[in-house]
């Protein structure tokens, strides 16, 4: 399970729709409720690459593949998708100081096991989605 640690997310409704974007960081407990308010996302947007800073012991900042499934599960949205995963700290930063995973299909292997009825996508960085109201029931 999950750590509680702070997050910076939004979640975003209007006439019966609803999407979470879970931001930067790492799950809050708060994202455990939001089924309770909203029984069914349309779209969730959660980041996947599990960064770390290395000067500071290689500390977790942002959920990584297997975490981003366990909330996914918690959120049940009819789609996902991951992001976060071509983040890069530059060559530079990347090799001093950021450690993550850029392969975003690990979180389409763990959100198929964990959350089998939410279907994933991945897009290209600046890709954009539309979603029709077919897709969103």
């Amino acid at each position: 399970m999950l750590e509680p640690y702070a997050a910076t997310s939004g979640t975003y409704g209007s006439e019966g729709r609803a999407a979470q974007q879970c931001a930067a960081l790492t799950r809050r407990c708060g994202q455990c409720t939001l089924p309770d308010r909203f029984p069914r996302f349309d779209v969730a947007l959660v980041p996947v690459n599990g960064l770390q800073i290395r000067p500071q012991l290689n500390k977790q900042v942002v959920m990584n593949a297997e975490q981003a499934a366990e909330l996914t599960a918690v959120l049940r949205p009819h789609l996902t998708i991951p992001h976060h995963y071509a983040f890069t700290s530059g060559r530079a930063g990347d090799r001093l100081l950021t450690k993550a995973n850029r392969n975003p299909a690990r979180f389409t292997e763990a959100a198929s096991r964990l959350a089998p009825d939410s279907a994933t996508r991945i897009l290209a960085p600046g890709q954009p989605l539309t979603m029709t109201t077919a897709h969103a029931h």
